[in-house]
Order: C-alpha cells, then sequence, then structure tokens
C-alpha cells in the first residue's frame, strides 16, 4: 500500500470520527427526560415537543411561546374518550389545585386528537369538568399532525360495528415542559396528582 492509499484511508476515517463526534454532541444537548413507564423511571434524552399555535375552547388563539417563562403540562386526548382522557384531566386538576398560588407560573394544554367532533362547543362543555385554567386546544388536521408527530403521539380511529360512533386508541401520555419548552417528563395518565405536582414543582423550583 502506498503512501497516497494510506493518506486517503486516515482521511475517510477521519471524516467518519468527525461526524460521530458530532452526532454524540447534537445527542449532549438534547434536554434529559424522565420517562415513567411499567419498568419504572428511566432517564434519557428526549428528542421531542414543539410549539404550537391553536384555537382554545373561546375561540381564542393560543400560542405556547407565550408562555415560553412558564412551566407546561400538554396531553393529547379527545372528549368521547372513556376513561383514559378523564382520568388524566382529574389528576393534572388535583395537581394544579395542589400548586396553590404557584399555578399562575404554569400553562396547561389538552389537545384534542379528534378534533371533527370536538368542537369549540364540545370542549367548552368538557373544561367545565375540570381546573378552569386548563387550555382546551382544537385545530385541523393538517394543524395538529405536526404537532402530533413532534409529541410522538399515536392516534387511530377504532370502528366497531355495535356502536354508532367510533372510539379513539391513542397514547396517554402527560408532558412537562420546562421553562425552556424541553420535555423534561413523560408520565402515564394514570400518574396521581400529587407525582405530577412534584414534577412541576421540581421545575419550578429547579430541583431534579
Amino acid at each position: 500500500m502506498n503512501i497516497k492509499s494510506i493518506r486517503y484511508i486516515f482521511w475517510l476515517l477521519s471524516i467518519v470520527l468527525m461526524i460521530g463526534l458530532w452526532y454524540q454532541y447534537k445527542e449532549s444537548l438534547a434536554p434529559t427526560a424522565r420517562v415513567h413507564n411499567q419498568e419504572g423511571t428511566q432517564m434519557g434524552s428526549l428528542n421531542i415537543g414543539g410549539p404550537f399555535k391553536l384555537k382554545n375552547q373561546d375561540g381564542k388563539i393560543i400560542n405556547s411561546e407565550d408562555s415560553a417563562h412558564k412551566v407546561r403540562l400538554v396531553y393529547f386526548g379527545y372528549t368521547y374518550c372513556p376513561d383514559l382522557c378523564p382520568l388524566a384531566l382529574a389528576n393534572i386538576t388535583q395537581a394544579i389545585h395542589l400548586l396553590k398560588r404557584d399555578k399562575d407560573r404554569v400553562e396547561t394544554y389538552f389537545i384534542t386528537i379528534d378534533p371533527k367532533r370536538d368542537t369549540k362547543k364540545k370542549l367548552k362543555e368538557y373544561h367545565s369538568n375540570f381546573h378552569p385554567t386548563i387550555h382546551m386546544l382544537r385545530g385541523s388536521d393538517a394543524e395538529l399532525k405536526p404537532i402530533m408527530s413532534a409529541y410522538k403521539v399515536f392516534a387511530q380511529k377504532v370502528e366497531d360495528e355495535s356502536m354508532n360512533d367510533y372510539l379513539v386508541d391513542h397514547s396517554t401520555f402527560i408532558y412537562v415542559l420546562n421553562n425552556k419548552g424541553d420535555v423534561v417528563d413523560v408520565m402515564p395518565h394514570t400518574t396521581p396528582g400529587d407525582e405530577i405536582f412534584r414534577s412541576i414543582n421540581n421545575q419550578l423550583f429547579q430541583r431534579k
């Protein structure tokens, strides 16, 4: 092997090494989040989440970036959900009550995955069952698609011949975002309100 070939191989290896170091560096910049699942709590870097702009139950445009200085909760569901969504929102409502005066430092968003049935009127009716500070948001399918993709949300309509209507099979995670907009905690819908409260408090007062 001549010197020219050795230099070429060395050059290729250098490029591969630089690419590897770059991806490792990018990964190190990703926010570290707690992910709660059946195996317990795991720490990891999550490249999920992002800003959104949708209309709430009163028809007002809500831009999540307007609350960039606040801790945020995000949950995706639909008003016709028979059990999972009501439980998640009840737990979130309990957490907000536990925050007391600090609730003004937190914004909570319920984003419907079923905008066809979840009209402004329907969201307003549903809103009355939970904490009044929760924003019930809706948008067109085109508006929702990139948001759901950013949060890695799964949703699929389930038809049943025995039913006149349909259900939506969907992921049921509660996302906690810090005041920089990074997802720092991902919890199942069954998480009790006091645990959600502690997660929010950790961000409000920068505790890990």
